[in-house]
């Protein structure tokens, strides 16, 4: 008896933990000390839950935006009280600088909230409660919600933790804030949680006549912790496949799970769903197609993104090896046109038309369905202004034809795309070659038609293009007027390239070296540039030197571009050494002044700029559990 009754506890137990939804709420800080001279930004914070971002504190107003406007969710909340200039005092008393001067960078962050798990009966526990504090890199304080008092994680915390632990008062106010943290949540999540739509739609299974694949699609739900099984007459069958949860593109979720049926047998199968402590169910009406016309919005927008990426990806790697491989110092630049078209799905009226136009990877503009034109997103790209020939209705008539659909009916799903534009070489006396140039169609994930811009004829990559393919060479003025365009595709790319060109600002300083005092690492950035094509090398005496360590070029937040390259050098030479640089088509030279520390401003703002982004992205993708703020982690 009494071993059942243990039996009985531990699968209770165990039930509570497989079917409970992990949940957190965590407000991150970040603040810079100021480089004497910089006048950027030194402080930021946001509020995460569930990854989903909900608030952020405004430089400009100097207050908190709450990016979820849900007023229910903040009746009885609030942020943490401390204000922005308690915590730049406070980075700037660790960092021992004045009102007027401060040496060097350094960094001060702060995580504050709670995690939770949500049980299956609706009960709520808390996980984990912190408050937690990293200065340069590592874990600084930590508090203890129990014991009200400080825990300093470093030797330098010591100090701080003394003066924190006797203010009583406040260690009172944070261990309430953080009691208070789960009740939070669970109005949060109350709030904002989406109950699932399910439907169920059969089809042919792949490999016996005899059988057909039952699937359950459970779409739009809130948050996206979900257990979904099929079951016949209550029995729950084994999985023939899952996708797993999957976002889609609302900030909701969408799962789908497959069974493996007799084509006979469609009496008694039912799905379902457990999600936010409530069971949902759906029985499937023995029907062998779906009717679902919310089932066809859901997964239209996974589709369009899917496609695309592939579809793109297939494209850019269709280019022979040859052509696509280059060697430093050539510059390789492309400019495209990205179309995407779907059939309207009968009583679907989502968009069916998208467009973009990218140079080297950075969108320039794209088409707006609503006032039906193409929208410049870089305002000064005189390449964007003949867009190729094909107005919004032709495509559409166009996939339509080819999905045999008429003005008021489409069966099924179907897309179109196209891809149109040209590579070049850029050379270092500023020549421009062609590499590629090429208008290509693709329909239902497969290659269809492609132009061969010397014939001005089409080559059909399928059997089901023949048929345009022969249509499209009899229209010979329009071929010439597509060769015509591809071939001043150069040009427009030589024009735009040389329009937003920036040259890099260069910078040289030294440090020492970790290894050997008798030694100095000679560094030299190049930041601010575009594009991103650049080559950089340290020389003495004209003689290139062999690189001590390089970052390869990095993205800055401007859509500029950084290097830096770094070499060992001898403390006392500290004659005749230059950075070189070669960037579209121009050298840039900086010679080191023998100065052991940088001097630059500049410099102090460009890796300023990099830090806070790159410790918002860490703390943003990062797991909750634990303070991980290392330079490893980056």
């Amino acid at each position: 008896m009494d071993l059942k009754f243990s039996l009985y506890i531990v699968e209770l137990a165990y039930i509570r933990y497989v079917f409970s939804e992990r949940h957190y709420l965590q407000f991150d800080y970040t603040i810079l000390t100021k480089p004497d001279g910089f006048s950027g930004p030194v402080f930021s914070a946001v509020c995460l839950y569930d990854d989903r971002q909900i608030s952020h504190y405004s430089n400009e107003g100097q207050n908190w935006k709450r990016d979820f406007l849900v007023a229910e969710i903040w009746r009885d909340n609030d942020e943490p009280q401390d204000p922005i200039d308690w915590f730049i005092n406070l980075v700037n008393a660790l960092a021992n600088c004045t009102s007027s001067r401060c040496e060097g960078l350094h960094t001060l962050q702060r995580r504050i909230g709670c995690e939770v798990d949500k049980h299956p009966d609706g009960s709520v526990r808390i996980v984990n409660a912190f408050d937690e504090y990293g200065y340069d890199g590592e874990d600084f304080l930590a508090f203890d919600i129990d014991a009200m008092q400080w825990k300093d994680k470093s030797p330098k915390a010591k100090e701080t933790k003394i003066k924190w632990d006797t203010d009583r008062f406040h260690n009172q106010y944070l261990q309430s804030y953080l009691n208070n943290c789960m009740d939070w949540i669970s109005t949060f999540n109350s709030t904002i949680s989406s109950p699932p739509a399910l439907h169920m739609f059969t089809s042919a299974a792949p490999h016996d006549k005899s059988k057909l694949i039952l699937t359950c699609l459970a779409s739009g739900f809130y948050p996206k912790h979900m257990q979904m099984n099929v079951t016949q007459n209550n029995i729950t069958l084994q999985p023939f496949s899952s996708t797993g949860v999957r976002p889609n593109n609302n900030q909701s979720f969408q799962i789908r799970t497959s069974v493996e049926i007799n084509r006979d047998e469609k009496q008694s199968y039912e799905c379902r769903v457990l999600h936010s402590g409530q069971t949902f169910t759906k029985s499937w009406d023995g029907t062998l197609e779906s009717k679902s016309l919310l089932w066809a919005a859901g997964v239209f927008a996974i589709v369009v993104l899917c496609i695309l990426s592939l579809i793109y990806i297939k494209r850019r790697l269709s280019v022979p090896p040859q052509n696509r491989v280059r060697t430093s110092p050539q510059e390789g630049h492309h400019l495209q046109f990205d179309y995407t078209v779907l059939t309207k799905p009968d009583g679907f009226s989502g968009p069916v038309f998208s467009a973009v136009c990218v140079c080297d990877d950075r969108q320039i503009s794209h088409y707006s369905n609503e006032e039906q034109t193409w929208k410049r997103d870089c305002l000064d790209a005189e390449i964007c202004s003949e867009e190729p020939h094909g107005s919004r209705d032709w495509f559409i008539n166009l996939v339509n034809s080819l999905s045999n659909c008429t003005s008021s009916r489409c069966d099924g799903l179907h897309t179109l795309q196209r891809r149109i534009g040209c590579e070049v070489d850029k050379h270092p006396d500023g020549s421009v070659k062609m590499v590629n140039a090429f208008d290509e169609y693709g329909f239902d994930g497969e290659d269809f038609l492609a132009f061969d811009i010397d014939t001005m004829q089409w080559k059909d990559e399928s059997p089901k293009a023949n048929k345009t393919k022969m249509k499209w060479d009899a229209y010979r003025f329009r071929n010439q007027n597509l060769q015509s365009y591809l071939n001043n595709c150069m040009d427009r790319i030589s024009t735009f390239n040389s329009t937003i060109s920036t040259p890099p600002a260069l910078h040289m300083f030294a440090s020492a070296a970790p290894h050997d005092q008798s030694k100095l690492i000679l560094t030299c950035l190049a930041s601010g540039f575009y594009p991103k094509h650049i080559e950089m090398n340290i020389t003495l005496n004209n003689i290139t030197l062999q690189p001590f360590s390089s970052t390869g070029v990095r993205p800055n937040n401007n859509q500029s571009f950084q290097i830096r390259t770094s070499v060992e050098i001898n403390r006392e030479e500290k004659q005749s050494y230059e950075c070189r640089v070669l960037h579209s088509g121009q050298t840039f030279t900086k010679s080191w002044d023998g100065s052991l520390e940088s001097r630059s401003l500049f410099w102090a703002a460009g890796v300023s700029a990099i830090v806070v982004l790159c410790i918002f992205l860490i703390y943003k993708n990062r797991r909750p559990n634990g303070l991980d703020i290392s330079p490893q982690s980056e």
